[in-house]
């Protein structure tokens, strides 16, 4: 069998075993176990099968095709100089002799999402929050240091001056994609905009990293067979009609 062929081909595994809390961990539910790991290990959930008295879970394994894309691909070797930058980038922490702590970094941003971004939010406080977590990027974050052990082995602090640097930035985005959106919707509520404007805010908020910085743009969905809702409403009238929508199965049109 080629490569293309084994990695489009389908498998179908079974498991037979006796159902109740029981039999759980008995030798003959042998194949329920195995199953039940298969689908853990894949992210799969089973479902009750209309037609049959069996539970089924249906997916694809992750990577399965990557032999073939890699194989398909060319590859560059990586320039010497941005290795090195990279190097130096990680290795910073552990060489400075002086900077922030990233315990205190941590907190500060704990205290940041704390006290501006909760469930109800508000311009001033997003904005602030954002201009606070680039300040705990571009200033702190790049002066992190390691003050306990400088070992390279299972150092959870170094690790922590290595992992702040992108939840700063996720957060970031966070608060940047929120500032932008004037509405509410779903789970998000903005109190100094305590509507859902379907008209202007059916849009997808692309968030991206360009060169350490978040980047934002706002796009169409991409419209199937369901109709988007039209109209402006308040954020309860949006929400009951979500949970109306929902009970029926379908969009309802305000």
């Amino acid at each position: 069998m080629s490569q293309r062929d084994a990695t489009q081909s389908l498998a179908l595994v079974i498991g037979l075993g006796n159902p109740g809390a029981e039999y759980a961990r008995h030798r003959h539910n042998v194949g329920f176990r195995v199953v039940d790991a298969l689908a853990r290990a894949h992210g799969l959930a089973f479902s009750r099968a209309k037609l049959t008295r069996a539970h089924t879970a249906q997916g694809r394994i992750a990577g399965e095709t990557c032999p073939e894309y890699v194989g398909s691909v060319e590859h560059a070797e990586p320039e010497r100089a941005q290795l090195e930058a990279v190097r130096e980038r990680i290795m910073a922490p552990l060489e400075r002799s002086d900077g922030a702590r990233p315990i205190e970094v941590l907190e500060r941003m704990y205290g940041i999402t704390d006290e501006y971004l909760r469930v109800i939010r508000d311009g001033e406080g997003l904005q602030n929050a954002y201009d606070e977590l680039n300040w705990l990027r571009r200033d702190e974050a790049s002066r992190l240091h390691v003050t306990a052990s400088r070992t390279r082995r299972l150092n959870r602090e170094w690790h922590l001056c290595l992992e702040l640097e992108n939840m700063l930035l996720c957060l970031a985005m966070s608060a940047l994609a929120s500032l932008r959106r004037e509405e509410s919707r779903g789970g998000f509520y903005r109190s100094d905009f305590p509507y859902t404007d379907n008209d202007r805010w059916c849009v997808n908020a692309v968030i991206s990293n360009r060169d350490g910085e978040p980047s934002l743009r706002l796009e169409k969905p991409v419209v199937t067979s369901m109709q988007l809702p039209s109209g402006r409403m308040t954020f309860e009238e949006a929400v009951a009609s979500g949970t109306a929508s929902l009970r029926r199965g379908e969009v309802e049109q305000p």
